[in-house]
């Protein structure tokens, strides 16, 4: 899967810190589990919680 994630992040325009691959990786794996485990046939696509995230808000321990 690290070849998804990595052309998640490119995407994305976030470069991971080497240090930090291995987790970051893995939390990106958790995640795409637990969208599995929200996606039913009955609930529309829409009913998903959005995937929007902004780094600026968390990075560098700023928030706001």
């Amino acid at each position: 899967m690290s070849g998804e994630f990595d052309r998640v992040m490119a995407r994305a325009g976030v470069s991971v810190p080497p240090a930090w691959y291995t987790g970051t990786e893995a939390a990106f794996r958790e995640l795409m589990a637990m969208t599995e485990l929200l996606r039913d046939e009955e609930r529309p696509v829409g009913s998903e919680p959005s995937a929007v995230y902004r780094v600026s808000e968390w990075h560098g321990g700023h928030h706001g």
